[in-house]
């Protein structure tokens, strides 16, 4: 999956037990694109890091996010169940040669800074908008992720610039937003068709095509959409899982929200 050296070593780090744990950056052995590169909180630690988002390594993947102004670099994350290659938290991270359809597909306001993807587009998604710092931000993305993980839904995620969602906050700017998508499990080898798989990265827009140079010259929008359809939750689970993120976010309670 990648190489451990060369890598650069994240200046943040943190102790637990006498042991100190320090946050990678680690060079892609398999690059997709330029600057391809994995983020991988706490490597090392022996008591197991597992596949799930954290607030520690969300926030984590908000800054790696940050530190480029470039409109085309973003952050994605995806799930077990939903293309993940290991079972240890990690995200990639790379510039789009051009800009990605995520960027600007167009919201429905759901509440407070919680939107949804038009239905007007191929995959359902919950929006989550920058509301001016990263704290913020990584917390009103937890409240989406609390509700998917007890409920036990795979699911992808795409930190970009896109954007503004509101017509009266950073309008005509380039802001933060990110998407979650919910998704049926998929277990099995990663290569799900001789076409792509539908993982985070082809979510927002980027098709990885499997096969031969035919294949990618054939591939139209009404061959890809059938794809992912078969990754889609039927409507009745998209609605109890909209109504428990809705009440998460109007929760007047101040716990945590992965507690």
């Amino acid at each position: 999956l990648m190489k451990l050296l060369p890598h650069i070593r994240w200046i943040q780090s943190e102790t637990h037990e006498d042991h100190e744990y320090f946050n990678d950056v680690l060079i892609n052995d398999s690059p997709i694109e330029f600057a391809h590169v994995l983020l991988v909180p706490h490597r090392g630690m022996t008591d197991g890091s597992p596949q799930i988002v954290s607030e520690y390594g969300l926030r984590l993947a908000v800054d790696l996010l940050l530190l480029s102004s470039h409109r085309n670099w973003f952050v994605v994350f995806n799930s077990l169940c939903a293309f993940a290659s290991v079972n240890h938290q990690h995200y990639q991270a790379m510039y789009s040669p051009s800009p990605l359809p995520v960027q600007a597909w167009e919201t429905v306001l759901v509440c407070n800074s919680l939107y949804r993807l038009s239905d007007t587009y191929h995959s359902f998604a919950f929006v989550v908008s920058w509301r001016g710092n990263g704290d913020q931000f990584a917390l009103d993305i937890l409240r989406v992720l609390k509700v998917l993980v007890a409920n036990g839904i795979a699911h992808n995620l795409v930190l970009v610039r896109g954007e503004s969602v509101s017509s009266i906050l950073y309008r005509n700017m380039l802001v933060p937003r990110a998407l979650i998508f919910p998704r049926k499990h998929f277990v099995g080898k990663k290569q799900q068709s001789s076409e792509f798989n539908v993982a985070a990265l082809e979510l927002a827009g980027m098709l990885v095509m499997y096969g031969d140079d035919a294949e990618f010259e054939s591939m139209t929008e009404a061959k890809a959409k059938p794809h992912f359809a078969d990754s889609q939750l039927n409507k009745s689970v998209l609605d109890g899982l909209m109504q428990e993120v809705v009440a998460e976010f109007n929760s007047t309670a101040e716990e945590h929200p992965l507690t």
